[in-house]
C-alpha cells in the first residue's frame, strides 16, 4: 500500500468535504432555523433586511432543496449551483444593508465549496437537462 497522494485523493477529499460543507450549512445554518415554527431569530433578520416572512420560507425551502440534491450523484451539480447562487443573493443582501462582517466571509466559503462541487459534478450531471451531446 502506497503513502504518496494521488491527485485523485485529494480531488475526493475536496469533493467530500465540499458537499460536508453544503449539507450541513445549508441545513443546520439555513433550511432548519427559516422552516420550523417560532423561529424568531430568522423572522427579526429578515425584517431588518425589508424582507417579507413568506421570503424567509421560501429561502428556507431552497435550501432544503439543496440539501435533498447533493444525495444523489446525479443531482450534486444542481446543488451545488442552488447553494452557490443562495449564497450570492446573502451576500448582495449583507452588501445592500451595509452588513458586511465576518458573516460575509462565511458566506464566501460556502459560495466557494458549493462552486467547487458544481464544477467537480459537471461531468456526471445529466445531459439532457444540460443541453449539451
Amino acid at each position: 500500500m502506497s503513502t504518496e497522494s494521488s491527485p485523485a485523493a485529494w480531488e475526493r477529499v475536496l469533493k467530500y468535504a465540499s458537499m460536508l460543507i453544503v449539507f450541513l450549512t445549508m441545513l443546520v445554518m439555513g433550511a432548519l432555523p427559516k422552516l420550523l415554527p417560532g423561529d424568531m431569530d430568522s423572522a427579526a433578520m429578515f425584517a431588518e433586511f425589508g424582507y417579507p416572512e413568506w421570503f424567509m420560507r421560501v429561502t428556507g425551502g431552497l435550501e432544503l432543496l439543496a440539501v435533498l440534491l447533493v444525495l444523489l450523484p446525479i443531482t450534486r451539480w444542481y446543488s451545488g449551483l442552488l447553494t452557490a447562487a443562495i449564497m450570492a443573493g446573502a451576500l448582495f443582501t449583507l452588501l445592500r444593508v451595509g452588513m458586511l462582517s465576518e458573516t460575509a466571509v462565511v458566506n464566501v466559503v460556502i459560495m466557494a465549496a458549493a462552486l467547487y462541487l458544481a464544477w467537480h459534478e459537471w461531468k456526471y450531471a445529466p445531459n439532457i437537462l444540460l443541453l449539451r451531446a
